[in-house]
């Protein structure tokens, strides 16, 4: 009896050995766990009868069955913490494969870049949000776990899968090929084994209010993830993107740094003014770089409340006979009319008409460097509000009749420093010129695409240069401004455009060869020194009066350009002490023959500083006015001949220094004609 009754606690012992090793932490026997029960019996049967007549002279049968009884015990025990623990590692590893679905997310992400061989399965994740393709933003689904992440967005757009993954959608797939776009966002670009579970969840569930939470410092865990957030707008929409504005919002957790972005098309259908409140439903936060984004693709996304009293802001003239008057928030062009728009000074408004948050005019003709005053009344705003009448007049100057610009882009400066990158641009014109309508886009390592842009604001006199510097640059005595959009580095191009056409533009794009190995920009200028788009300073000749508008040309510094000192292009490194002010003296110190009278006293010269056209015109009046009149006419036609080829052929000379030393030549013997031949 004592026998049997020590036999069976031994099977239990290896039953409960092999309940121990289970992973999940449970004792329910399965059947496989037979085997520690089996072995505990077998072995406990077999070591009794051994152990008692070994045992037996010394102590009698009694000691001989305790003796078989303890080896038995040992041995089932043995065996069957034996089995147990096999199988309990055994079903660990299969568990520690697959991991959770938010582990299997996780592993996707730390994933390199590339193909992966094996794929990486993702099970159990539920769909959150679908996106169709928008500009340069791909069409996809994004997929999450858990509120707290981590979450992934597939860059491939669902309608093109079977089944189509729907928002609630619990998905099983495997993920073959990742990479990490330009933006910052890490995106799964191919997938196999592609199946449906359940669908429609709640997704409510998952999304994070992230308010209050410091976005900036937790983007990296944060991103792809369902969030809500609300905030301040603290600035107008720019640029965020092809086809995309973006506004600065301040928020619980972060004061800057944060941009609500969406495609165009949604924020024609949302009024928005700096000081609204704004809060954003629940979507995948999005970045670029460093910087958050909580984005939208629909209006419905988006809700405003308390905003400020709509004002005037700005008024400028485009030209001759347009102003633009700019309002804090988008009016109301049902109760817009040309009467609404009083001026001083006799001006007078004939049309109006409104795009967003600009109203533009038509007036009669402005006089040049007239200040007006502009008055606004009647007007309200999309939110149904009056203009606030303590804000509602705007000042600017008059523009004469003629065209604008040329507008260019006449220093490029790339440093030493991170932040040591600036770009001037001059009115090279006559006129006024309205930059309101101007943005200088920069494309990225020769991609077609602009990656950031910087918006203009009023207008730039004639001769007037405005510069744009990085927010981390070394000397901002000389900048205009300062934005994260000026970030070039040697093979990144610029390009001015206005109303929506490139008007100038800096280096050249090629979308074949695009990429981070494109090459940097360089030439070579009349002293022979190397010239590079690449820590050296960097100014557009004086003689340029003319925009390079084919941003696919081929680009060679050499043309138009110099370094700030040409005798040694790498000692202009940061050099910041023309930035903001354009030094072209041949322009205004030339010695030219404009006017020949005939007279008692014979030929006499005026002299007048005038551009390449105005040198040639000048010494065919000289020609004609010469033939004939002058004292040994036939010598002085030829001569003045001479110079009229002098003077064409000044601006094909690449090296300032050499045309400035040709322009004093011409000067010299534009003088010594009228000497000799007086």
């Amino acid at each position: 009896m004592q026998k049997n009754t020590w036999l069976i606690l031994g099977a239990l012992v290896g039953f409960t050995a092999v309940g121990c090793g289970d992973d999940d932490g449970t004792t329910t026997p399965t059947p496989d766990a037979d085997i520690g029960m089996d072995a505990a019996i077998e072995s406990g049967a077999e070591a009794g009868p051994e152990a008692g007549p070994e045992a037996g002279p010394e102590a009698g049968p009694e000691a001989g069955m305790e003796a078989g009884m303890e080896m038995g015990m040992e041995a089932g025990m043995e065996m069957g913490m034996e089995a147990g623990m096999e199988m309990g590692m055994e079903a660990g590893m299969e568990m520690g494969m697959m991991g959770t679905p938010s582990m299997q997310i996780a592993a996707v992400i730390d994933a390199a870049d590339g193909t992966l061989d094996p794929g990486l399965p993702i099970t159990e994740a539920i769909v959150t949000y679908t996106r169709g393709e928008v500009a340069n933003d791909p069409a996809g689904f994004f997929v999450q776990a858990e509120m707290a992440g981590p979450a992934l967005f597939v860059a491939i757009d669902p309608a093109t899968l079977d089944p189509a993954p729907a928002v609630g959608d619990t998905l099983a797939f495997t993920v073959t090929e990742v990479s990490t776009p330009s933006d910052g966002r890490r995106q799964v670009d191919a997938i196999s084994d592609l199946s449906r579970g359940d669908t429609g969840a709640d997704t409510d569930g998952l999304a994070q209010d992230v308010s209050a939470v410091d976005l900036v410092a937790m983007l990296d865990d944060t991103i792809n993830e369902l969030v809500t957030v609300k905030g301040t707008v603290t600035d107008t929409p720019g640029f965020a993107g092809t086809d995309h504005l973006g506004v600065d919002i301040a928020t619980a957790g972060n004061s800057e740094g944060i941009v609500l972005r969406a495609p165009t098309a949604v924020w024609d259908e949302v009024a928005i003014a700096v000081g609204c409140t704004v809060e954003l439903a629940a979507t995948p936060l999005g970045r670029f770089r460093d910087t958050p984004q909580p984005s939208a693709t629909m209006a419905s996304e988006i809700t405003v409340s308390a905003c400020p009293a709509t004002t005037v802001v700005s008024a400028a003239a485009a030209d001759n006979t347009t102003v633009r008057v700019t309002f804090s928030a988008p009016v109301d062009g049902a109760t817009v009319e040309a009467g609404d728009f009083a001026f001083d000074n006799g001006l007078t408004a004939t049309d109006a008409s409104v795009a967003g948050t600009v109203v533009t005019l038509t007036t009669d003709s402005q006089t040049e460097a007239t200040e007006y005053t502009v008055t606004v009344t009647g007007v309200n705003d999309t939110f149904g509000a009056a203009i606030d009448d303590a804000m509602n007049t705007a000042m600017f100057t008059g523009i004469g009749a003629g065209p604008r610009g040329p507008l260019l882009i006449t220093e490029v400066l790339e440093g030493s420093g991170g932040g040591n990158k600036a770009v001037e641009i001059t009115n090279r014109g006559t006129n006024t010129f309205d930059v309101s309508d101007c943005v200088l886009e920069r494309y990225s390592n020769g991609g077609d695409t602009a990656s950031t842009a910087y918006t203009y604001a009023g207008t730039l006199a004639a001769g007037a240069s405005f510069v744009v510097c990085n927010t981390g640059i070394d000397d901002d005595t000389n900048c205009d401004d300062t934005a994260g959009a000026i970030n070039h580095n040697g093979n990144d191009s610029y390009a001015i455009r206005c109303g929506g056409e490139i008007v100038d533009s800096f280096g050249d794009i090629d979308p074949a060869t695009a990429g981070s190995s494109y090459p940097n920009f360089a030439g070579t200028n009349g002293d022979g020194q190397t010239l590079s788009g690449q820590d050296q300073t960097l100014r557009r000749d004086c003689s340029v009066t003319m925009g390079d508008t084919d941003l696919t040309d081929a680009f060679d510094l050499g043309a138009e350009w110099d370094a700030s000192n040409p005798a040694d292009p790498t000692m202009s490194t940061d050099d910041f002490s023309g930035l903001g002010s354009e030094d072209c003296p041949a322009a205004a110190a030339l010695l030219l023959i404009t006017e020949v009278i005939e007279g008692s006293a014979g030929v006499k010269a005026a002299h007048e500083g005038v551009d390449r056209a105005g040198r040639v015109a000048a010494v065919r009046v000289a020609l004609e006015h010469a033939h004939g009149h002058v004292e040994g006419g036939a010598a002085a036609v030829r001569d003045l001949h001479g110079l009229v080829a002098t003077a064409a052929a000044l601006d094909h000379f690449r090296d300032q220094k050499e045309r400035r030393r040709r322009r004093a030549v011409f000067a010299a013997e534009a003088a010594e004609v009228v000497r000799t031949h007086r």
